[in-house]
C-alpha cells in the first residue's frame, strides 16, 4: 500500500471528490465544491516527492521532471480510481486527484432535465457544456453518450 493511499482513504471517507496536494500546504479535499484541509501535517518537498513518485510509473516520472506536467490514472485497489494531474509551480510540486466513478449514472439518476437526452442526437453543430468544478459536466456527457447508443456502435457517423 502506497503512503498516499491514506490520503485517498481520508478523502473518500470525508465524501470528497478531489484531493489537492501542494508543497507548503496541508492536503485538502474538495467537498461539495469547497476546499477543506485534512487533519494532516503541511506537505514538505520531501513528502510530496515521496507521495507522487511512489505511485507514478518510472517513465512517467521522468517525463514529469522534464516537462513539469503529467496526467495519468491511479487505482486504489478495487476501491476507487483517480485521474491524476501532477504539476510544478513557483513554490514546488503540486497534484490534484479527481475520483473516477465506478458506475456511470444515467441522466435520470443525475436528475437532469429530459431535454439533455436530445443533445446526444444532434448530428452537427457545437454544444457547449459549462459549469463549475464538480457540477457534473463530464458525467452528463458520458451518460448522454451511453443512452444514445454511441458506445455500443448503434450510431455511426457518415462513411462508417
Amino acid at each position: 500500500m502506497a503512503r498516499i493511499d491514506r490520503l485517498f482513504t481520508d478523502m473518500l471517507s470525508g465524501h470528497g471528490s478531489d484531493l489537492h496536494l501542494s508543497e507548503g500546504q496541508p492536503p485538502k479535499i474538495r467537498r461539495h465544491g469547497r476546499l477543506v484541509a485534512l487533519d494532516h501535517p503541511i506537505l514538505t518537498a520531501e513528502t510530496m516527492r515521496g507521495y507522487l513518485q511512489e505511485i507514478c510509473p518510472a517513465e512517467y516520472w521522468e517525463r514529469f521532471l522534464e516537462t513539469g506536467d503529467l496526467d495519468f490514472a491511479y487505482a486504489l485497489g478495487t476501491v476507487a480510481r483517480f485521474r491524476a494531474n501532477y504539476f510544478k509551480q513557483s513554490h514546488g510540486m503540486g497534484a490534484v486527484f479527481r475520483t473516477i466513478p465506478a458506475k456511470i449514472k444515467t441522466l435520470d439518476e443525475l436528475n437532469l432535465p429530459p431535454v439533455l437526452k436530445t443533445l446526444s442526437l444532434i448530428r452537427s453543430g457545437l454544444v457547449l457544456v459549462t459549469g463549475p468544478t464538480g457540477s457534473g459536466k463530464s458525467s452528463e456527457l458520458v451518460c448522454g453518450r451511453l443512452e444514445s447508443g454511441w458506445t455500443s456502435g448503434l450510431r455511426r457517423g457518415p462513411g462508417r
